[in-house]
């Protein structure tokens, strides 16, 4: 009841990038941001703003950031207060993967058997065939109750046995937090440190701090849920950060290509293409994993249409 409760309470956080005007070199945010100093000089008009927060204040808006070329061009709201991101969280993750993949510290063909993982009740053998890449792309084949799920999740879950691994596209917690034990197990560090270090503190996160983390645990699942807490200020630098890397240039741009979000950056085109219902739902996109040993994604009749949820967050 409680997880219900926190996921109809959810409010909207809008962070809205824009290109910048001809000629405006982009700004990369460094520990605070900066303001342009005349929304009319960009051209950007006071009214249509004024008119925009107002619309903001009628659907839950809890904060919003408009950002342009690396400037603030407004904000309001609760900027500076920590939200449960929810399913964000899985998107971190992801990122994170990228490092010990690379390094080889996991490896995408390992299948549960090979690492050891299991559950309170028993994963059978064909369960225990599913490799970390097809949990990664939500095609385990895993039915086991899940930690930090909603009622809508556990009812829609198909039964146990009921597909082989990577056959069947499941949005599928228990496949996320099994990811997180995975993770840690590989890596030795848990997944908040990893975030602090690889992606909070080079992009120069001014709010983040791992004491605000804590992790989930109940009776249903040994493979805890890692909830983050997040101001949308900082959502707005790993936002504007990836952005400015997609085009090359600017001081974090390196960093990024090469590090947490080059390995993110790629199937989140792929996902979007495949109308899948969250905006990175862990790597599916075949051009970094693969389709799974099934029909490709784009095919697959097992991917519902992304279906709207009030209230949303952004």
């Amino acid at each position: 009841m409680m997880i219900v409760r926190a996921a109809l309470a959810i409010a909207l956080l809008a962070i809205v990038f824009v290109r910048p005007a001809p000629g405006q070199a982009p700004v990369y945010p460094g520990t605070t941001w900066a303001r342009v100093p005349s929304v009319s000089q960009i051209g950007w008009s006071e009214e249509k703003l004024g008119e925009a927060r107002a619309y903001a204040g009628t659907i839950n808006t809890a904060a919003v950031m408009i950002v342009v070329g690396g400037l603030v061009v407004d904000e309001w709201g609760d900027t500076a207060t920590r939200f449960n991101v929810h399913s964000i969280r899985k998107s971190f993750l992801s990122a994170l993967y990228g490092k010990p993949v690379r390094g080889g510290q996991i490896q995408l063909s390992k299948t549960l058997a090979d690492l050891g993982i299991d559950d309170r009740d028993s994963l059978t053998p064909l369960e225990k065939s599913a490799t970390v890449g097809d949990l990664l792309k939500a095609r385990s084949g895993v039915y086991h109750p899940a930690l930090y799920e909603t009622p809508s999740m556990a009812a829609a879950r198909p039964a146990r046995g009921s597909y082989a691994p990577g056959v069947f596209w499941y949005y599928n917690n228990w496949d996320f937090n099994a990811l997180g034990t995975i993770f840690e197990q590989a890596t030795r560090t848990s997944i908040y440190e990893a975030f602090k270090a690889q992606i909070a503190d080079p992009l120069e996160m001014e709010d983040f701090r791992i004491e605000d983390a804590t992790y989930f645990r109940g009776a249903e699942s040994v493979h805890a849920a890692y909830p983050f807490r997040m101001t949308a200020r900082d959502r707005a630098v790993a936002r504007a950060i990836d952005r400015a890397a997609r085009v090359g240039g600017g001081e974090h741009a390196r960093l990024l290509r090469h590090g947490p979000i080059r390995w993110v950056r790629l199937p989140v085109v792929g996902c979007a293409e495949r109308r899948a219902p969250h905006h990175l739902s862990l790597l599916q996109g075949s051009r970094v994993l693969g389709s799974g040993r099934g029909r490709p994604l784009h095919r697959d009749r097992a991917l519902p249409r992304p279906r709207r949820r009030s209230p949303r967050q952004h």
